[in-house]
């Protein structure tokens, strides 16, 4: 019993230390790992809110398909946590189109002379907008991540014409 006291006593003061050298390796990697979460956590959020930003436009649009400015401050408001970001855009667009997917799409839809469809498909009005923001990560690593374009759609029909 003696000896193994003795040799474990040997054995742990020449292991002093090596926990905090396998701290010491490991921990730049911890932090870029965390770094990337980070990211990718913001990234996620912002894809989130521009869709989202996209959906409530195109709900206000509904009740006022011809309004399309309101459309885009339904947009800013809606996101209003990152519309104020570099590079945030919201397009309103409202027009006709066969119901059925043929037939040219009109934006904004011409009453006099709406797109011709089938004797079995009617003319649906709609309203579409797109949102998009730039994204710029805290932690830029060149040649992998410098940053992108988030972008969202919604296009909501708003009845018949």
């Amino acid at each position: 019993m003696k000896i193994m006291e003795k040799a474990w006593k040997e054995n742990r003061g020449r292991e002093r230390g090596t926990s905090l050298v396998e701290m010491a390796l490991l921990l730049p990697f911890l932090l870029l790992l965390l770094m990337v979460a980070v990211d990718f956590g913001r990234a996620y959020y912002m894809s989130i809110e521009v869709d989202n930003a996209a959906r409530a436009a195109a709900q206000y649009g509904i009740n006022s398909p011809t309004d399309l400015t309101g459309m885009q401050t339904a947009a800013a408001n809606d996101a209003s946590d990152i519309s104020s970001l570099a590079g945030w855009q919201a397009v309103a667009t409202s027009g006709c189109m066969c119901a059925d997917g043929t037939g040219a799409t009109q934006t904004p839809c011409n009453t006099t002379s709406p797109p011709s469809c089938g004797s079995q498909t009617r003319v649906v009005d709609f309203v579409n907008i797109t949102t998009q923001v730039s994204y710029t990560p805290f932690f830029a690593i060149p040649g992998v991540i410098s940053g992108f374009t988030i972008k969202g759609a919604a296009t909501f029909l708003t009845g018949t014409s």
